[in-house]
């Protein structure tokens, strides 16, 4: 399950059990809502979304987010902060190679130089 827009791309989750849309710009997922639930729409998807915010909310505690698809709309209003301790380390190595080999996206994010050289750096660690 793969799209790709200005604002963000969708994959499926390696452990298949959710999707996981990745901020690829500063936009604000609100502003996106819209395309991206035609996207899952359109892919007959049904289920958890993970948001993955690295480019706008960095490596804080705000940068995961999760909420339900009902195969129709999102349910922003029900989405809560995903801690890092509670994705396993399949998901959150998937999540860093994503970045990693998108050195575009980091460019325009909120991280210092260190924290993008330490991401991309972490594709040849994870490969």
């Amino acid at each position: 399950m793969k799209r790709l827009s200005k604002h963000f791309e969708v994959l499926a989750a390696p452990e298949g059990q959710a999707v996981i849309c990745f901020s690829l710009d500063s936009a604000r997922p609100d502003s996106y809502m819209a395309e991206l639930e035609k996207t899952l729409l359109s892919r007959g998807y049904e289920g958890d979304v993970l948001l993955d915010l690295l480019i706008t909310n960095g490596e804080s505690s705000r940068r995961f987010l999760r909420l339900k698809f009902d195969g129709h709309q999102l349910h922003w209003l029900k989405a809560k902060p995903a801690s890092i301790t509670t994705l396993s380390s399949t998901v959150l190595e998937f999540c860093q190679r994503f970045y990693a080999t998108h050195p575009a996206a980091l460019k325009n994010s909120v991280l210092s130089s260190a924290a993008q050289h330490r991401i991309k750096s972490s594709a040849h660690a994870l490969a």
